[in-house]
């Protein structure tokens, strides 16, 4: 199943490569049928992560975002976009095994992002608001977090601490183990932040998404504290980056390509013979 991020690298693609900001999230919304204000604040963080998580698979990065590199502020663009009738060349078995691979591999982690989006929707909601709540923010750095009374109130389900350099700092948390046809709205956000005064940040964690209204109020405001916002993706991807629910598989075979042995008069490089015990 195609991602958001794969969404969008399609959209710029039949583009050319390259689209204003703007361009895009109406492209994008009129797919997924969701709101412009949503996708407009949540659209550099969705391709920050996806070129994050392929640098640390070894693959290049597939955007470049407004004001990075010598891309201009209100545009995105493929960082290799494609040329016009260019002819493919037809690869050998070899050559194409690299990008076969990959492919493979970003097709088989989607499956595993998907299984686990369907577990969590499984989950309990006590279990959700409880030890999975845990694992999500032992990963994402919270510590000595002490869940609170279990009720489904739409109250503070969790207090915890973080550090920010010599600073620590308290957060509350909300949890709301909701269906993928709700969203958490301005009514949760409001209520979450009456807790404003003891404590220093504010969280609202769901298995669902957020209203576009309840991403504009979230935002720090005159007098108010901002209110973090984590959805079903975001905690997904949390999961995954930290091994929650997957694991990498150890036991896959290396692939090589062949280098050559080096000089005109047969030796290997110097590197290969110090490898194997030779006089550098």
């Amino acid at each position: 199943m195609a991602s958001r991020a794969d969404r969008i690298f399609e959209i710029l693609r039949s583009a050319g490569g390259r689209l204003a900001v703007c361009e895009v999230v109406q492209a994008l919304a009129e797919q997924e049928g969701v709101a412009v204000e949503e996708l407009r604040t949540r659209l550099p963080s969705c391709l920050g992560q996806d070129n994050k998580s392929r640098v640390g698979r070894g693959e290049a990065k597939r955007f470049k975002l407004f004001a990075e590199g010598d891309e201009v502020r209100g545009f995105i663009s493929l960082v290799a976009p494609p040329a016009e009738d260019e002819p493919l060349a037809r690869p050998t078995a070899m050559e194409d095994a690299p990008s076969n691979i990959s492919r493979a591999i970003e097709e088989a982690n989607a499956a595993v992002k998907q299984q686990l989006r369907a577990e969590i929707r499984r989950l309990h909601w006590r279990e959700f608001e409880s030890a999975f709540l845990v694992q999500v923010l032992e990963a994402t750095g919270f510590k000595n977090i002490e869940i609170t009374r279990a009720t489904r109130d739409g109250g503070v389900d969790a207090i915890c601490e973080f550090k920010i350099g010599l600073l620590k700092s308290r957060a509350l948390v909300s949890a709301k183990h909701w269906g993928d046809d709700q969203r958490v709205g301005v009514k949760e956000v409001r209520e979450l932040r009456g807790n404003e005064e003891h404590a220093d940040a504010l969280i609202i964690i769901t298995s669902a998404s957020f209203t576009s209204d309840a991403i504009a109020i979230a935002a720090r405001a005159p007098g108010q504290r901002s209110v973090t916002l984590i959805d079903m993706d975001a905690i997904v991807d949390v999961c995954f980056e930290n091994n929650i629910g997957a694991c990498p598989i150890r036991n896959v075979p290396v692939l090589k390509s062949f280098v050559g042995l080096g000089g005109a008069d047969g030796e290997a490089p110097d590197s290969s013979r110090q490898r194997n015990g030779g006089t550098p």
